[in-house]
């Protein structure tokens, strides 16, 4: 409303008790490895009309978080705002997320020979760009996960372990792993598939199973 204030979390603090509370734990994303630099920063409670990018990428890693704005671009609507919002979370958040599971079902010491035994049936689901990134040239270095993207990490787990993981959204009360990576898989085709606009229904929606799935 035209000269209302706006009291989310990310411009009030006392308004944080009135909002929706969101965590991701900190531990789902960071790896095993990964030094402990800072203490646990979560994507906390949101006004998702307000918030245009909150991401958190591990306890390493700064959260990007832009503040409301009431006057916002005239090129970027409400609607491209949420898109870019969801593309930033499903990179930045979803993708690593899936990359810790992917390590779990891969042993990165020895994933290229994993690859090279289930080469036959990698062939029948990947492309050629696909292929190439998972069977470079000799001379280069053996891959490793973190050369994969969103898509090829999922198609591997989905063809190459016993997770099923469906085309479908998954009911709500279903929290098994392959029912959360079900979740962002359709997330990401939905968002690659939506010309650059996300509803304020839709963002939502999204924003809250997203960032609900753990691992």
């Amino acid at each position: 409303m035209e000269g209302e204030q706006c009291t989310c979390c990310l411009c009030s603090s006392e308004a944080r008790a009135a909002t929706t509370s969101i965590e991701i734990v900190d531990s789902a994303i960071q790896t095993d490895d990964a030094p402990d630099v800072t203490p646990h920063i979560p994507v906390a409670s949101v006004h998702y009309k307000c918030v245009t990018a909150v991401v958190m990428i591990s306890s390493s890693s700064i959260s990007e978080m832009a503040t409301c704005s009431k006057n916002p671009r005239p090129t970027c609507s409400e609607e491209n705002q949420n898109y870019v919002t969801l593309d930033k979370l499903m990179k930045e958040v979803a993708e690593p997320v899936v990359r810790k599971r992917f390590d779990k079902e891969f042993d990165p010491a020895v994933l290229q020979a994993t690859l090279k035994k289930e080469s036959v049936k990698i062939k029948k689901h990947t492309n050629r760009k696909q292929w190439n990134i998972l069977f470079p040239p000799q001379d280069q270095k053996p891959v490793c996960s973190s050369d994969f993207d969103l898509t090829l990490m999922i198609l591997l787990i989905r063809n190459l372990t016993p997770i099923q993981i469906s085309d479908i959204l998954p009911v709500p009360n279903d929290t098994s792993q392959g029912a959360d990576i079900s979740r962002i898989k359709y997330y990401r085709n939905e968002l690659a598939h939506c010309n650059g606009k996300i509803s304020d229904i839709e963002f939502e929606q999204q924003w809250v199973e997203i960032c609900q799935v753990y691992y």
